[in-house]
């Protein structure tokens, strides 16, 4: 039986090939490139949010001091929420990258 993260891992790879987009875990390392945000509106209850993303909008100094949790569907509630850590974040035509590597599990 998978475990969870792995079941997530896969689920991720299976989603980039459906997408027609490469996929780039690379297991040995446990490391993935995803696109962070593009900007895209979401509707939220007080209207519709639209992200700026741009060097000056964003704010990377955190991943500089020590890094950002990847989570398990934004669930803050518990370590075992943390599936890994974002390691670099860079902007490529608009979109904000970046790149996670995935704790390895016990």
């Amino acid at each position: 039986m998978l475990q969870r993260r792995d079941q997530l891992i896969y689920r991720l790879a299976a989603d980039e090939m459906s997408a027609g987009g490469p996929i780039s875990y690379d297991k040995r390392q446990h490391t993935v490139e995803a696109v962070i945000s593009k900007g895209s509106p979401v509707q939220r209850d007080y209207g519709v949010e639209v992200l700026r993303i741009s060097p000056t909008a964003v704010d990377l100094s955190r991943l500089r001091e020590g890094g950002i949790p990847l989570l398990d569907h934004h669930k803050q509630d518990s370590i075992n929420s943390i599936l890994g850590r974002a390691v670099d974040m860079w902007f490529d035509c608009g979109a904000l990258m970046g790149a996670g590597h995935f704790s390895q599990p016990p």
